[in-house]
């Protein structure tokens, strides 16, 4: 299994998990190069920074789904009220 589809594995048994947070925080730090985000999450309590989290493994999956087949792994309809993209079909 080539490396980008085992990274997205961990993030996606993550997600399906409990999210522990402090294995999210360990896979994040396997994941990224921002170092200061990493000590905000070390740093800050998990019922304060889990939202946060979880986001940020999304948004590296997502980014990781994108580089591997257009993104359409995590294609999402926009959420209630969001202005649709220039050019997109609005009827």
């Amino acid at each position: 299994m080539p490396q980008k589809d085992k990274d997205m594995e961990d993030i996606l048994q993550w997600l399906a998990s409990g999210k522990d947070y402090s294995e999210g925080v360990a896979i994040l730090d396997r994941h990224t190069k921002n170092s200061a985000l990493i000590r905000h999450f070390r740093c800050t309590t998990a019922k304060f920074a889990a939202a946060k989290l979880e986001y940020e493994l999304r948004k590296l999956l997502k980014g990781r789904a994108a580089a591997l087949d257009g993104g359409s792994l995590l294609s999402r309809p926009a959420a209630v009220g969001q202005i649709p993209a220039v050019g997109a079909d609005t009827a």
